[in-house]
């Protein structure tokens, strides 16, 4: 059994990653952002969103299997990452077509994010014993996610408008590079059942 201190602290620094990864400052400007900035059509924001979706749904199962085989905590950084490179990206991307490439990264990063961070927290609690306790911090995971989407969305705007469009969304990968560096320091839970499952094959944990 893992020492329950490092365990312990992993609860505070999941409240912290989601706080991080969802104090998003692009939520109010980003379609005045593609249309005024980098000058794409409505359709054009609407063609994006499909091989963003398209892309989220058909990488379930395999994120789902790289967490199981390689672990949640090196899962959740690699997501993490994923969303500060991809949003970085976003704001920095010149054209359709590097906006489209942005979008498949995003799609990835969040396929990985899905289902391994209730996991990770779920895990902890049980290698703490206190797995009766999940629907409750869990929950209070959901308030810290929703409070920080709600301040993105307030300063985003005013943000934009005393800089720029592009700034806020550059920023906002920024905020996610911290969210990885929350992900670095978290302390994998159930580490010997995770031991036993690595002796499978990847292929083996798809099916």
């Amino acid at each position: 059994m893992l020492s329950s201190s490092p365990l312990q602290a992993n609860i505070r620094k999941y409240y912290a990653f989601h706080f991080f990864l969802n104090f998003q400052l692009w939520y109010p400007i980003w379609i005045l952002y593609l249309t005024q900035t980098r000058g794409l059509t409505l359709s054009q924001v609407t063609l994006i969103d499909v091989p963003f979706w398209t892309s989220i749904i058909l990488l379930q199962i395999p994120a789902a299997a790289i967490a199981d085989r390689w672990g949640r905590r090196p899962t959740l950084v690699a997501s993490a990452a994923g969303f500060a490179i991809a949003i970085t990206f976003f704001g920095l991307a010149t054209n359709f077509w590097l906006i489209l490439c942005s979008y498949l990264v995003w799609g990835m990063a969040f396929s990985l994010l899905s289902g391994t961070e209730s996991a990770f927290i779920y895990d902890t609690l049980k290698s703490l014993g206190r797995e009766g306790e999940y629907p409750r911090i869990y929950g209070r995971g959901w308030a810290v996610q929703t409070a920080a989407m709600v301040g993105g969305t307030l300063l985003g705007a005013p943000i934009a408008d005393a800089t720029s469009l592009p700034f806020p969304i550059v920023l906002s990968g920024g905020l996610a590079a911290f969210a990885t560096i929350a992900a670095f320091t978290f302390k994998e839970p159930l580490a010997h059942e995770r031991s036993a499952e690595r002796g499978q094959r990847y292929g083996q944990m798809m099916r």
